[in-house]
């Protein structure tokens, strides 16, 4: 079994909107976003605000927000903040395929509630997305093990497709001229965290 770990995604977003956007709407802040241009005009975050995990485990390491100028707004960081922390996961995806190919991503609950999210992720990884339901993944999959151990349902398979099968799906496609910036962007972040890093 893979597993990867990100100490900081919900968690990182909820400080910056506490400390930045208190008193706006996560629709509001989907709008913000949507006008926000892709590469948050340059700024750049590092998104270790709790330590970074793996494959490099750091508990020392901190988060931080680079190449500010005065034209950098707070949409802007917040914009970064984001990038940053799907650049971070695609690491841990490019850890993976070195031992299996990932070809499509399910996501579900906390950030990918935002379609603006899921669309830079699926552009980061350059991977198909699919959201399945809104924040309930876990709960329908103990749901679908308790069936299958009751005799409700022949096996997990059958399980999963009568489960699912009313459950809200939406696909999201990586965009082709976005890729190769944000595989840029990325090793720029990975790059600048060599160079702090205790």
């Amino acid at each position: 079994m893979l597993e990867a770990n990100i100490l900081t995604c919900c968690s990182a977003f909820d400080w910056f909107r506490k400390e930045f956007y208190e008193d706006t709407s996560l629709e509001e802040i989907n709008k913000i976003l949507e006008k926000t241009p892709v590469g948050a005009n340059e700024c750049m975050c590092v998104p270790y605000f709790q330590g970074r995990s793996t494959p490099d485990w750091n508990d020392r390491a901190r988060g931080v927000f680079a190449n500010i100028s005065l034209g950098i707004s707070k949409a802007d960081m917040m914009r970064s903040l984001l990038e940053s922390i799907c650049f971070e996961i695609k690491n841990s995806i490019e850890n993976m395929e070195q031992y299996l190919d990932v070809s499509e991503i399910y996501v579900n609950g906390g950030l990918t509630n935002s379609d603006i999210f899921n669309e830079i992720q699926c552009s980061v990884y350059g991977k198909k997305i699919i959201r399945r339901g809104k924040t309930d993944a876990t709960a329908r999959g103990a749901l679908m093990i308790a069936t299958e151990s009751l005799g409700i349902y022949a096996d997990i398979e059958d399980a999963f497709a009568k489960i699912m099968r009313q459950n809200e799906e939406k696909v999201y496609y990586p965009e082709k001229e976005k890729i190769l910036f944000y595989e840029k962007a990325r090793e720029k972040m990975n790059g600048f965290y060599t160079k702090i890093k205790e």
